[in-house]
């Protein structure tokens, strides 16, 4: 079970382990907003595992933009990177509707960072190889970058589907509604 961690506004920032919300809680550094009903026992206490917790405090977050394939699919506007076709952020078949490519391949020492990574069509992808865009006749409508802030991230990467927990449901997007 995982807990949603919401910022000191009640804004959804991301999730931790149930244990580890407790073992926050009892530091004081967050507060427990909604439980599921299982509970844990010790021999001297009992509590609800967290379902939902706040953070206490205003905390100034390094690297605010963390590397993740969302990220990367908003920065690059949910576009390939080099035909341009809109792609859908959305698995079908068990498999995401676009790739990550690596700009300068990970066989001639490429990483896997901001700078090194666009997301691209399957068809771009396999035309591109393990090739730089320049060896494979192919340019880029961007230069990839870390970006200093992601538009919608939270429309976005905090949105209740189905079958996530209904202790969540008020505190993320819901898009069905």
């Amino acid at each position: 079970m995982q807990t949603l961690v919401l910022d000191f506004t009640c804004r959804p920032v991301g999730y931790m382990t149930w244990q580890r919300a407790i073992t926050q809680y009892y530091k004081s550094k967050v507060e427990i907003i909604d439980s599921y009903d299982a509970e844990v026992k010790s021999p001297s206490v009992t509590i609800k595992i967290p379902a939902v917790v706040r953070e206490l405090k205003r905390y100034k977050r390094k690297n605010a933009v963390r590397f993740t394939r969302e990220g990367v699919f908003l920065r690059d506007k949910g576009k390939c990177q080099y035909c341009g076709l809109k792609l859908k952020n959305k698995k079908t078949n068990g498999r995401d509707g676009f790739t990550f490519d690596h700009v300068i391949p990970r066989v001639t020492g490429g990483t896997t960072t901001w700078d090194n990574i666009v997301i691209s069509c399957f068809d771009c992808n396999q035309k591109k190889k393990d090739r730089t865009p320049e060896q494979a006749g192919m340019k880029l409508l961007i230069k990839p970058h870390k970006p200093t802030q992601l538009p919608d991230v939270y429309k976005t990467a905090f949105t209740w589907r189905q079958g996530m927990p209904d202790q969540w449901k008020g505190w993320l997007v819901n898009i069905n509604d």
